[in-house]
């Protein structure tokens, strides 16, 4: 909550027009559609909508986990207990 007290107008804009552009979005249309009306339909709304600046991507390469973690975490909030199971899989252009 720090950084975002922190955070004037100014950075919030500039973050807004960098990730919320047609670049760096997905639509996904469902249900018993007309294609070509459908695309006319995504032109005419989106299609005018400018794209945002170029996104460089950071790719994160993690070690490999080589033995089972158990961790306990408490929170004065949560009044009830929970059991999380996590497992990092391959990367989606990776082979298994």
């Amino acid at each position: 909550m720090e950084d975002l007290d922190n955070t004037k107008l100014p950075d919030f804009l500039a973050f807004n027009r960098k990730y919320y552009a047609p670049n760096n979005a997905v639509l996904v249309v469902a249900g018993d559609i007309d294609p070509v009306k459908t695309k006319k339909l995504v032109e005419a709304y989106f299609g005018p909508i400018p794209k945002g600046p170029a996104i460089e991507r950071v790719n994160i390469k993690e070690d490999p986990i080589t033995k089972q973690i158990v961790d306990t975490a408490y929170d004065a909030n949560i009044q009830i207990p929970a059991i999380v199971a996590a497992y990092r899989t391959v990367g989606r252009y990776e082979r298994a």
